[in-house]
């Protein structure tokens, strides 16, 4: 999001007001300050420019009084450092940040601008849609965010190359000092070299984790953005399939899924350079020997990884009963009188206890594990030198304190791709399936905008002989001797099965009966619904043509008119369609407990000013009425037509 803009003074006023009498305190920073709170702020615009990287200047800060990031690491050794964030740390330490001290977002980063560039890159993955190919939503993230990932990806790449440079140097340098004869010189560039490395490491490392962290940021927000946005398109028959706890979900757990992933997402390439890197580097220094300390890591990693998914699971468990014990207070606090009058202390604190030990013994469970976790995590790299190092002397080497600090140094790096990689992997599955559920939620289809025309006048409103469906997912049942998977007619397997179905119902089973798969009922395609609703026009055409019969007749005084008896629309509407003949004998009939159109020909005008009351009764279609001029119904025939904001 964006925060607000500062108040109009400058820090070095705010730091003043701060400190005690003589302790002054002044930090120039003249970009804080506002210098016209009227200015439009463009970034906050509709129409604004997205811009990304280092576009916004200092003369734009002072343009449009605002503090941004960007405007602040406008050098490159501010930039490396992080020293844009100094002012922002002494203020924090004089006072207790407030929220209009906190520095805005980019236009970039703010949550209308990453949405935009999600949206852009998401509806090219919709329009590329085609038989052979089906949108994808994590190509459309990678096309909005993936440059600056894959920036930060160069960035661990050189990291990772310095961080084997360094145990190399240290072997230079003990045998340096090993070796009095050696110039000063070589020792001073050892050390500079040294230096050197570990600066460029812990500078590329810092970048690497900032982008990274970034860019989950800009991925949260798109997850976040995109599932609000789909909520408020979603059509009817959306909503049918989803649930609001499931909404929650993909806008909480998923789209924190995968902001936690992307700082570690590049462990898939770069645990492999690091293991390759250190094996290569272990073979030389004790050659053969190092298989011995690899085979130690293979074999404790598993132990490892065991470990770790039984700390997830109590830690599973554990929050399950720590929500029940916060459900049960909550009750017993809410009903405390009634709790009072009914004399049910000691049920209800019963109740707490048992909870509350529960809980204590997931605790034990989980600190006994995690010491184990611990001490095994701590074990394996004392055995792992002793395996290699005991290898190395058996064979008959002489080993050396440059060849051993080394080698230490090696394996210590080793460890940690080797602990890494299958943690990433399973997060990547985990994420796999955010992603798919995120994107099945985005394809859903969505209402069509209601249309203006032909109406000229704001606030205008018009219902033209519409007949209107509510959208859902309307089943068929197939006919005797037709099968939803193959044509199996009425075999003994069929037999079989929906005698098992009534069994159960019969016991009280009805969770194993509705289990139960029933190959006669399916659901109903787009072309199926759309046959069914023409049937149900034509039959409500034929209905009204009856009435407009008994009305002809009943003004030239035919008084033998017997009135409408329609049997046969009464049997589409609650049977599922018109009455088959014996040519469409296997054709599927819809099954509804209810009419499919909601309305048929309702014609209407409002216009600004008129008040209308719409009256009937339950169930008559008052609120139907409303829904279409939302455009939540679809509309197979006539006109609906809204001009202006509909709120």
């Amino acid at each position: 999001g964006v925060l607000n803009p500062l108040k109009p003074k400058s820090y070095s006023k705010i730091l003043e007001n701060n400190t005690n009498d003589g302790d002054d305190v002044e930090v120039p920073i003249s970009q804080f300050s506002i210098e016209d709170d009227d200015e439009e702020d463009e970034y906050l615009s509709d129409n604004a420019p997205i811009k990304s990287g280092f576009e916004n200047s200092s003369s734009d800060s002072s343009k449009f009084g605002i503090f941004t990031v960007w405007n602040v690491i406008s050098t490159p050794w501010r930039i490396l450092t992080f020293s844009w964030m100094r002012n922002l740390l002494v203020l924090g330490n004089t006072r207790p940040l407030l929220a209009e001290d906190m520095p805005q977002l980019t236009a970039a980063d703010s949550s209308r601008g990453v949405y935009k560039r999600f949206h852009h890159c998401w509806q090219q993955e919709l329009r590329n849609k085609s038989a052979q190919r089906h949108p994808s939503l994590a190509l459309a993230y990678v096309k909005a965010f993936g440059g600056p990932f894959f920036l930060a990806g160069g960035l661990k790449l050189v990291h990772d190359t310095c961080m084997f440079m360094g145990p190399m140097l240290l072997n230079r340098l003990i045998k340096y000092l090993s070796d009095p004869s050696q110039p000063l010189s070589v020792g001073l560039q050892l050390v500079l070299a040294l230096f050197a490395v570990n600066f460029f490491m812990s500078t590329c490392l810092r970048q690497y984790f900032w982008w990274c962290y970034r860019v989950g940021m800009n991925l949260r927000s798109s997850v976040v953005c995109g599932v609000w946005g789909k909520t408020l398109n979603i059509s009817s028959a959306g909503l049918t399939r989803r649930t609001g706890g499931e909404i929650s979900n993909l806008m909480a757990v998923d789209s924190a899924r995968l902001q936690d992933l992307t700082p570690y997402l590049h462990a898939l390439w770069f645990s492999i350079y690091q293991i390759v890197c250190a094996l290569y580097l272990l073979w030389a220094q004790v050659g053969v020997s190092c298989v011995a300390g690899i085979c130690v890591i293979g074999l404790s990693t598993p132990l490892t990884g065991k470990v770790s998914m039984y700390l997830k699971n109590i830690q599973s468990q554990l929050s399950k009963v720590r929500d029940e014990r916060i459900r049960i207070t909550n009750e017993v606090l809410s009903g405390m009188k009634i709790i009072k009058l009914q004399a049910w202390e000691g049920e209800f604190a019963a109740r707490m206890v048992a909870v509350r030990e529960k809980e204590l013994a997931l605790l034990r469970r989980y600190a006994v594990a995690q010491s184990l976790s611990s001490a095994l995590f701590a074990t394996v790299p004392l055995l792992v030198s002793i395996a290699t190092f005991a290898t190395y002397l058996g064979l008959g080497h002489t080993l050396d304190v440059a060849t051993a600090l080394t080698s230490l140094t090696l394996f210590d790096l080793l460890r940690f791709p080797l602990f890494m990689l299958p943690q990433v992997i399973n997060n990547v599955i985990e994420a796999s399936v955010s992603v798919e559920r995120v994107e099945s939620y985005l394809l859903e289809s969505e209402k069509k905008p209601v249309n203006s025309h032909p109406l000229r006048m704001n606030g205008s409103v018009m219902m033209e002989a519409a007949s209107l469906v509510w959208e859902g997912c309307y089943k068929v049942k197939l006919p005797s001797g037709v099968s939803g998977s193959n044509a199996m007619g009425n075999s003994l397997w069929v037999k079989w099965k929906r005698m098992i179905k009534r069994l159960l119902v019969c016991v009280g089973c009805k969770k194993e009966a509705a289990a139960v798969e029933d190959d006669s009922v399916r659901l109903a395609t787009a072309d199926e619904l759309k046959g069914f609703v023409k049937d149900a026009q034509i039959i409500d055409m034929d209905k009204r043509i009856v009435e407009l019969e008994e009305e002809v007749n009943v003004l030239k005084g035919n008084s033998g008119w017997k009135g409408t008896d329609v049997d046969f629309y009464d049997d589409f509407v609650y049977a599922g369609g018109p009455q088959k003949t014996d040519d469409d004998v296997n054709t599927p009939s819809l099954i509804i407990g209810d009419r499919l159109l909601a309305l048929s020909r309702v014609t209407f005008r409002a216009k600004p000013g008129e008040l209308i009351c719409i009256v009937g009764q339950v169930g008559a279609g008052k609120s139907t009425i409303l829904s279409a001029l939302l455009g939540n119904l679809w509309c197979p025939s006539g006109t609906i037509a809204v001009r202006g904001k509909v709120a």
